[in-house]
């Protein structure tokens, strides 16, 4: 799922939007971010949180590597960041949409190899660099909340309506689950129009990204449901949906919102559908472009990126070197937010599905 590199045409493709991501991991991009009017005054008094664990992301760093003269771009590494001071290290290379155990030594992701999509990895999280791939079962893996299992959902494109706007679901899922060592896939009794996003920490409940509504393909909405597909109920209504994200004690649920004419935004819900709140919208060309929580759940890591204005004044994503990517901490109210600095680095290009152990 990507932002529409125009705002008039509104959709985070969730499928097309892989291929996309891909594509992007061999040339690159990054993100910015603006609080909702009446923060400026709370971000100022509030006292800046001590930021625990790291930050995981994908994408592309510009720095200049131990003997060379020069900064060189690296392109679709993950890395691990200390969110206190910056410094930053290599975990491996070639992923992306990763997500790190429970107990903080493991990260799973989807790998690319030649601009195509080659199965779930896994590495150890200290940077030895040992990726080993587990299963050819799905995508975008999630991590059970006890660390011995994975949930991943294989996603097909289904062919467009000839002539006429589509009338019934843009994309065929299947979820699966499979033991951590990618051993014993059993596929999952969730509707074939949603993805999985995110389990929640009782390990009771996914939270799913539908396509069941129109308009399909870019009318997305966030359901929340039992692991068995049952008590599936609605969190979202309107716009475009995505990257939903329990928070650490499961009690609210994070994700990104869209809509043709406000842009992007992030919102938090509370996991009953109530309480429905906006931290962080798309301001002037600034645009939010996914969220994750802190392992405390009291501050959340958004993803930001500048769009560019083309020559009929519309907003467009083109050259990431000029996007301005970035990552910004703040309360999870969206307060007291500031910009996460590289250690001797700059991102060019920033994935929008991070983690934060």
């Amino acid at each position: 799922m990507l932002l529409p590199t125009s705002r008039t045409v509104p959709g985070l493709s969730r499928r097309a939007g892989v291929a996309i991501v891909a594509a992007a991991l061999l040339t690159c991009l990054l993100p910015t971010i603006h609080a909702v009017p009446g923060q400026a005054k709370a971000q100022q008094a509030q006292a800046e949180p001590k930021s625990k664990g790291r930050i995981f992301v994908s994408g592309t760093v510009r720095y200049k590597p131990e003997g060379k003269d020069e900064e060189e771009n690296h392109f679709g590494l993950i890395i691990a960041i200390d969110p206190a001071t910056g410094k930053w290290q290599k975990i491996t290379e070639g992923g992306m949409a990763g997500r790190v155990s429970p107990d903080g030594q493991t990260l799973v992701f989807d790998r690319w190899e030649n601009g195509q999509r080659s199965g779930i990895w896994n590495c150890d999280t200290q940077g030895s660099n040992n990726p080993g791939k587990i299963s050819d079962k799905g995508s975008r893996p999630i991590w059970s909340p006890d660390g011995k299992q994975l949930v991943t959902t294989n996603q097909e494109l289904l062919p467009e309506e000839k002539d006429k706007k589509r009338t019934k679901p843009a994309w065929k899922d299947e979820s699966w689950k499979i033991d951590a060592d990618g051993g014993n896939p059993v596929k999952l009794p969730i509707p074939d129009t949603d993805s999985i996003d995110d389990w929640s920490p009782d390990g009771k409940w996914f939270v799913t990204c539908s396509d069941r509504h129109a308009p399909y393909g870019r009318g997305y909405q966030i359901y929340i449901m039992k692991s068995d597909g049952s008590e599936q109920r609605r969190l979202t209504q309107g716009g475009l949906n995505c990257y939903a994200r329990f928070s650490p004690d499961g009690k609210q649920v994070a994700y990104l919102h869209q809509t043709a004419k406000e842009g992007n935004s992030v919102w938090t819900v509370d996991v009953d559908g109530k309480n429905a709140r906006e931290i962080i919208k798309e301001v002037n060309l600034a645009s939010p472009d996914g969220v994750f929580w802190s392992p405390d759940g009291k501050q959340l890591a958004v993803i930001l990126f500048d769009w560019e204005m083309d020559e009929n004044g519309k907003r467009i994503l083109r050259d990431p070197t000029n996007a301005n990517y970035r990552i910004e901490i703040m309360n999870a109210d969206g307060s007291n937010r500031r910009e996460l600095k590289l250690a001797d680095a700059k991102f060019i290009h920033i994935g929008s599905q991070g983690d934060w152990r």
